[in-house]
């Protein structure tokens, strides 16, 4: 039984890979890569399921415990700061493309400013010992 497993983990893993391939080397076959992906991804489960006694007795072990729990607070974590991403990241894209927002012409004004003029690059004091 476990040998059957073994086998359809294998040929889910393929055919995930197999879904990645083919939406970049024939998108028009994109329907039958997303089948491929899903079915790939039921049988990596089916695998991980039949490997339930081998998990449970790694979980029994105290590290193992604690790695866990500290992988789950990673997860939440990486959750909820990529949940907000996008909503910070839609607040700051207009703030920096619209040339007339403050933030883009005190940006610009900063970035010729220092390429016109090299000294706004040095303090006073930066300057009187360099020259």
């Amino acid at each position: 039984m476990q040998r059957i497993f073994s086998i359809l983990g294998w040929v889910g893993t393929a055919l995930v890979f197999g879904a990645v391939a083919v939406r970049f080397v024939r998108p028009e076959w994109d329907q039958y890569g997303t089948w491929a992906a899903w079915v790939g991804l039921a049988l990596v489960v089916l695998y991980t399921l039949g490997q339930w006694r081998e998990i449970l007795e790694y979980f029994r072990r105290r590290q193992a415990r604690y790695g866990a729990v500290a992988t789950a607070g990673v997860l939440v974590a990486l959750a909820i700061a990529l949940h907000n991403l996008p909503e910070e990241f839609a607040m700051a894209v207009p703030l920096v493309m619209n040339p007339n927002s403050i933030v883009y012409q005190s940006y610009v004004h900063t970035v010729y400013g220092m390429i016109d003029n090299p000294t706004a690059w040095y303090t006073e004091n930066d300057w009187m010992e360099k020259h």
